[in-house]
């Protein structure tokens, strides 16, 4: 019933293309992401946790995949978070430097944050200096992950720009920053 399902995914009611991506989203068939990631703007309005448990369900057969849907700065913000959220899931070693690369190329805000969540999960040290740019950054969901991924990857020298943040105008990130020392 493959094929029916499908065609499924393209109707126009929300739960029956939601079901058709879900039944679609099995370990066995990782290369049905790439009929998924298309129509998955089709789903704006569900959970973003919900988005990236599907993807992620795929296994890590549908890595390469979710990677160049990350990548793809043609794919809408909310679908590269989904993506860049299923590798995290999928603890995907092979997204890091990627992540890291686009990490200093996008401006929006929810998006640096996802990557700086998947580099917590996936980042090694050589990723350290990227993620300390983004201790200083405006908006303070940027400056929260980015103390959460240092506490992972830093070393006792980064001690002092944790402390650092100690004083920030966010109460959100002097708290992470807290519990990152």
């Amino acid at each position: 019933y493959i094929d029916v399902i499908k065609i499924a995914l393209q109707d126009k009611s929300p739960i029956v293309s939601m079901s058709a991506a879900w039944a679609l989203a099995l370990p066995e068939y990782p290369e049905h992401c790439r009929i998924i990631l298309p129509v998955l703007n089709m789903f704006d309005n569900w959970s973003m946790n919900f988005l990236a448990s599907l993807l992620a369900g795929m296994g890590s057969g549908a890595a390469v995949d979710l990677r160049q849907a990350l990548m793809d700065p043609q794919a809408g913000q909310r679908d590269r978070i989904a993506c860049a959220e299923a590798l995290r899931i999928l603890g995907d070693l092979a997204a890091a430097d990627p992540a890291a690369h686009l990490l200093d190329e996008v401006v929006e805000p929810e998006l640096q944050a996802a990557l700086l969540r998947l580099l917590g999960q996936v980042g090694v040290g050589a990723h350290r200096a990227v993620v300390k740019r983004f201790l200083e950054a405006d908006t303070f969901i940027v400056r929260l992950h980015a103390l959460s991924t240092i506490g992972r990857l830093g070393v006792a020298e980064d001690g002092e720009l944790i402390r650092d943040r100690l004083a920030d105008e966010s109460n959100w990130v002097a708290l992470h920053a807290a519990r990152t020392l």
